[in-house]
C-alpha cells in the first residue's frame, strides 16, 4: 500500500517539474498596459452575422465600455 503512495508522490513531483519546464510567462499586460499591448481593436462587421457591433478604442473608452487602472482591465458589453 505504501509503495503506491510513494509512486503517486513521485509521479506528481515529476509531473510538476515537467509542466513547469513547458510553460512560462512571455508577456504580462495588467491594467492600462492591457490596452497598450498587442491589442487590435476590430471594427468590421461580425463575421458570423450575429448581433454584434465591434467598436474602436475611442468609442469604447468614451462610452465606458473599456477602462483600466494599475491592476485591472475591464471590457464591457452593451445590450441595447
Amino acid at each position: 500500500m505504501r509503495t503506491g503512495y510513494v509512486f503517486l508522490a513521485a509521479l506528481s513531483l515529476c509531473h510538476a517539474l515537467c509542466a513547469s519546464a513547458w510553460y512560462y510567462l512571455e508577456d504580462e499586460w495588467v491594467g492600462d498596459a492591457f490596452f497598450n499591448g498587442d491589442w487590435t481593436w476590430e471594427t468590421e462587421d461580425d463575421p458570423t452575422h450575429g448581433r454584434v457591433n465591434y467598436v474602436n478604442q475611442t468609442y469604447a473608452v468614451d462610452n465606458n465600455l473599456s477602462c483600466g487602472n494599475v491592476s485591472l482591465a475591464t471590457l464591457l458589453s452593451e445590450a441595447s
